[in-house]
């Protein structure tokens, strides 16, 4: 069986067992995020936890820079475009999309906020589509209508507790 990669082929085919290995990394990291966020909610607000979240996350990758010898200094051209992509990461997805993740988080089940990232995949082709210009088949389409129905269905289904049945 093979592992399954991320981008054109030998983006992580030919880079070693760690770079094939990293896709399953990501998704138990990630997915351990809807827990972990879901108990730490209980008692701090989303935005404070976003701010701590952040200022932890910078903490840490300067951090980890120094000990590799990195400079922190960043080096890149800052063109027009360059800047707003990083404010629009900075903003709308570290500020925003996360607060209103730990928003969903604090209000709902984390298995059904969780299930509104299979709509990613399929926003983004859309989006790609849309902005960029680039290719949308016919089954990739599909594929975002089927996810689509499945949040659906699980968006619409009455939280349980443990031990409790659903009918």
């Amino acid at each position: 069986m093979d592992l399954p990669s991320i981008g054109k082929r030998g983006a992580f085919h030919n880079r070693g067992p760690w770079a094939r290995l990293a896709p399953y990394g990501f998704i138990l990291l990630w997915s351990s995020s809807f827990i972990t966020a879901r108990v730490g909610l209980a008692l701090v607000s989303p935005l404070l936890f976003v701010a701590v979240r952040l200022v932890a996350a910078a903490a840490l990758l300067g951090l980890f820079l120094a000990v590799r010898g990195e400079s922190l200094a960043p080096h890149a051209v800052w063109t027009l475009p360059a800047i707003a992509a990083v404010a629009w990461n900075v903003f709308a997805v570290s500020i925003g999309a996360m607060a209103l993740y730990y928003y969903m988080l604090n209000r709902g089940a984390a298995g059904r906020v969780a299930a509104n990232f299979y709509l990613i995949p399929g926003t983004v082709a859309l989006l790609g589509w849309a902005v960029l210009g680039e290719h949308l088949t016919a089954l990739a389409a599909l594929g975002f209508v089927v996810a689509s129905i499945g949040v659906f269905l699980v968006a619409r289904q009455a939280p349980t507790r443990r031990g409790e049945v659903c009918e």
